[in-house]
């Protein structure tokens, strides 16, 4: 049959353009890279509750067990179900994203041949820097971001997730909950063993385990496609896991502009030696690294991989995978405050990547951050010792710790300012660079203190000497060089006057002055009318920040603080919102006389329930205008709700340790996007806590009635009645933050001395949200 070549041209050209638009569309842009989100349909266990999930798991118990490990197993049962839904419903678990998806594509690879056992199983990306993967009794398996972005090929990835089969297969988990308590409470063989041979035991015991994962999961892998030669480097990553995924020399003029640049001092010669880790394995979970790498290479000597391939799903898609976990890193750093960390990184990626606005952005993060800590006296929260780290990124950390606090503030606003100049429509980098120039007039609050004028020839060369204060060669050349006779310094100061001895002495000290090289830090900004207004605006903020917290230490500040809080306590507070979204409401119902486990979790679960449609019915009936967001809500279309809400959880855990310091916050494009989204900047955090308190012991109340009942027989009725009767509290929580601006809008703690009975609840909220809806008109 002929066909028309002008057709077949036609849908060439139409196939080759819907290609190319598929890969625009899956693609991601480096260079304004966005944090890997969740998509599509919600899985099922996402849904699902936890109890639920924990029934399920007790209907499948045999009857024929031993009640004392039926009663184990329904422990493990109870408490991993429920760990594993607030994992799966954290924010840090994705699915259907770029990288899980790839990850899943080989899972399938792996159970091509066991369809029975793939349906089992489910494989999620965490956002964790950990090199780790980790696998649940019900068939889930995580792989953290910072695993792919340090193994080096798809078999690595491959042998990893044979690895976490045998642990689900052999349910590893379950056998040592039980294996561990009856080790905890001495039943058994461990009957009357000591403590120390308790660890032993439990160490032991683990190790055996992750042998067995290993070796069987290695049977598995060699049924597979995949190529045996590249095991040694799945324990190459294990052994160097507490490096960065990359190793590369750091260079001085990375984070140094034209105009500042540190002295040589703040750089060590030589950084600390690279050693391998997990090889004493005393009392550790897993076997050193050594044995394990033996023991596969055991098996695998004299294997032919003839027709095994490094990669069967694919290199591209490898490390395009890979290079997104890489990115992502940088976000899961910041979040966690190590922002020496972010900067290796985001150093390291941007070999490739000069030009991503996103790493640009990461560094001006980290710079922020370091600052702010530093400004709040808070600096050892943000900055590791540069002692514990080893290899090239072990000079970021020590020239941070060399670093004064002013230097470091000069940095940043230098770095930021710029960066502002660079993309001017940026809000993020706008908000981060006004504020921390806020703080710079606490070190220098007279911007004549910089210099306008070029940098002195030999500036550089001073920089290089062990410390400035030491008088170089250079200077005592120029010294010499004004002397016609060329004599020595000696005969060249007798002919120099008193005043030019002075000066050139005072231009001597300048020179090597500690601080001089700030000077000229903002020599080009400084030329710029909008740098120069912006310093002046500091300047003034930061003396009335100044006069305020004067203000607050006084007296009368206290006074006014109390009469207020008094009158708030008294009458309540009027908001005057006219919209609050109401976000991941909990409830705990909490038993202080259950020492092991205090939190009834069922209980917990089925009362929060309740609690919405109570948040709800009184929101409604005070007319505040509100939405609720509920991770408990999601249904399969619900991929939008999740990210939101794990956007959310990010920012909230962020907040919380920035305790009262104003910090703008890292996810400041994403905040903006929900306040647009549902119309209003007032995000409201609440929950109710009911604690039943432990009530006296039965012999500690013995003693007390034979003691005073003897004398007073009226007491006799009223403490044996309190010492039966339970005591309970409910604390009522709600935390009210302005998402724009990071502020705290309304705090609320409310402790009830009763039980957590409906009437008390709703009565709670029905008079918070009353106070949230009124104005002062």
């Amino acid at each position: 049959m002929q066909i028309n070549n002008t057709s077949t041209k036609m849908c060439r050209f139409i196939f080759a353009v819907f290609l190319l638009l598929s890969f625009c569309v899956n693609a991601q842009d480096f260079n304004n890279f966005k944090s890997l989100k969740s998509s599509g349909e919600v899985p099922q266990k996402f849904m699902t509750s936890s109890t639920e999930k924990y029934n399920k798991e007790v209907e499948k118990m045999s009857t024929k067990e031993q009640n004392r490990l039926r009663r184990t197993k329904k422990q493990f049962y109870l408490e991993s179900s429920f760990i594993i839904d607030d994992m799966l419903l954290s924010g840090k678990v994705m699915f259907n994203d770029p990288v899980g998806i790839y990850i899943n594509k080989v899972m399938d690879e792996l159970l091509k041949n066991d369809q029975e056992l793939r349906r089992k199983v489910e494989v999620y990306v965490i956002k964790s820097n950990e090199v780790n993967a980790f696998t649940t009794n019900n068939g889930i398996i995580f792989v953290t971001i910072g695993l792919v972005a340090q193994i080096e090929n798809e078999a690595e990835l491959a042998f990893i997730l044979c690895h976490e089969l045998t642990h689900f297969v052999n349910q590893h988990n379950l056998n040592e909950y039980v294996e561990n308590t009856n080790i905890r409470s001495g039943r058994g063989t461990y009957r009357g063993t000591n403590l120390d041979d308790k660890l032993l035991a439990r160490s032991n015991y683990s190790k055996k385990q992750e042998s067995e994962a290993d070796l069987q999961g290695l049977q598995r892998f060699l049924k597979s496609g995949y190529d045996p030669s590249t095991l040694d480097g799945v324990f190459d990553v294990l052994q160097y896991s507490h490096l960065p995924f990359d190793e590369l020399p750091y260079k001085k003029s990375f984070i140094e502009t034209p105009n500042l640049k540190f002295p040589s001092s703040y750089y060590l010669k030589k950084t600390k030696e690279i050693e391998a880790s997990g090889n004493d394995d005393s009392l550790a979970t897993h076997p050193a690294v050594k044995l394990r790498r033996e023991a596969v290479a055991d098996k695998v000597k004299g294997y032919d991989s003839k027709g095994k391939s490094k990669f069967i799903i694919g290199e591209k898609e490898f490390n395009t995978a890979q290079k997104q976990c890489r990115f992502e890193m940088c976000n899961v750093f910041l979040h966690y405050f190590n922002f020496e960390a972010a900067i290796y990184n985001s150093y390291l990626l941007m070999q490739d990547d000069p030009n991503s606005l996103f790493l640009k952005k990461c560094i001006g993060k980290s710079l922020y951050g370091l600052s702010k800590y530093a400004n709040s006296d808070r600096y050892d929260e943000a900055h590791e010792d540069y002692d514990d780290v080893q290899g090239s990124s072990q000079q970021v950390y020590y020239l941070f710790d060399k670093m004064q606090h002013s230097e470091l503030n000069v940095l940043t606003v230098a770095y930021l300012y710029s960066l502002k100049k660079q993309y001017p429509e940026d809000k993020e980098i706008a908000a981060l660079t006004e504020d921390i120039f806020s703080e710079l007039p606490k070190y220098y609050d007279d911007k004549s203190f910089f210099s306008t004028s070029p940098r002195p020839a030999n500036l550089d060369s001073l920089l290089k000497a062990d410390t400035l204060t030491k008088v170089t060669e250079e200077t005592k050349k120029t010294d010499a060089d004004n002397d016609d006779d060329d004599q020595g310094k000696a005969k060249s100061l007798k002919k120099k006057s008193k005043y030019d001895k002075i000066n050139a002495e005072a231009k001597k000290k300048e020179v090597t002055s500690t601080n001089n090289y700030l000077k000229y830090a903002f020599v080009d900004l400084l030329k710029d009318p909008g740098f120069v207004s912006d310093y002046d605006k500091a300047i003034v903020t930061w003396n009335k920040k100044k006069k305020q917290k004067e203000y607050e230490e006084t007296d009368e500040y206290k006074k006014v603080q109390t009469k207020k809080e008094r009158r708030e306590k008294r009458n309540g507070v009027a908001l005057g919102l006219k919209k609050i979204v109401i976000v991941n409401p909990f409830y705990y119902k909490v038993d202080e006389s259950k020492k092991n486990n205090p939190v009834k979790l069922v209980a917990s679960e089925n009362a929060q329930k309740d609690f919405n449609n109570e948040i709800k019915n009184n929101a409604t009936l005070s007319g505040l205008n509100y939405e609720l967001l509920d991770k408990k809500d999601l249904t399969p279309k619900s991929a939008d709700l999740f990210n939101d809400l794990s956007v959310l959880n990010s920012y909230i855990s962020e907040a919380g340790k920035h305790d009262d310091m104003h910090f703008v916050n890292y996810m400041t494009d994403d905040i903006q996007s929900l306040t647009k989204k549902y119309g209003t900047k007032y995000f409201d955090w609440t929950g109710i806590v009911s604690y039943r308190e432990h009530n006296i012991s039965a012999s500690t109340m013995n003693l007390y009635l034979s003691c005073f009942t003897i004398f007073l027989p009226p007491l006799f009725i009223y403490a044996v009645y309190n010492s039966v009767r339970p005591h309970y509290n409910t604390y009522v929580y709600s935390e009210i933050i302005n998402l724009e601006t990071g502020e705290q809008k309304h705090n609320y703690v409310k402790k009830i001395k009763f039980k957590d009975r409906p009437d008390v609840v709703n009565s709670a909220l029905y008079d918070l949200y009353l106070q949230y809806k009124k104005t002062n008109n």
